[in-house]
């Protein structure tokens, strides 16, 4: 399963990747409520499933919106902060994200099936039953 991501343009080596690092998360030490901030995932895989397990702690599984269209699974949430808290530094806490994922053939797209517990959203991608590995006899 790949993570699609864009590639940067040619000139945003250099000072553009020392702007990023200087910059990183300053819209959170400023107090900005419509940050966007992407949670991590983490893939496997065993024989007759995919497992993409999201860390989104303080979400309720109704914020979330999972999406299967073509071969592209989109996994996204929204949610209204209801805290009047006067923040000094934010470093979690998702309001809103969405993460694409472009799922392999052999995904059973019919039968991808979500849980969240426990601030960890893990979404199911089953194999279909044919790209699953299996034992020729012979005769």
């Amino acid at each position: 399963m790949t993570h699609l991501k864009f590639k940067r343009p040619y000139y945003a080596n250099g000072f553009g990747k020392l702007a990023d690092e200087l910059f990183k998360g300053i819209e959170n030490q400023i107090g900005s409520e419509s940050t966007s901030q992407t949670p991590r995932v983490n893939i496997s895989e065993d024989k007759d499933a995919f497992y993409l397990d999201f860390a989104a702690p303080g979400l309720n599984k109704e914020d979330f919106n999972i999406k299967v269209d073509k071969q592209m699974l989109t996994i996204s949430a929204e949610a209204e902060s209801t805290t009047e808290t006067n923040f000094k530094r934010r470093e979690f806490g998702y309001n809103k994200f969405s993460r694409s994922f472009e799922l392999p053939i052999s995904a059973d797209q019919e039968n991808i099936s979500a849980n969240y517990e426990a601030g960890i959203l893990t979404v199911t991608v089953p194999k279909k039953p044919e790209s699953k590995p299996r034992i020729i006899s012979i005769n």
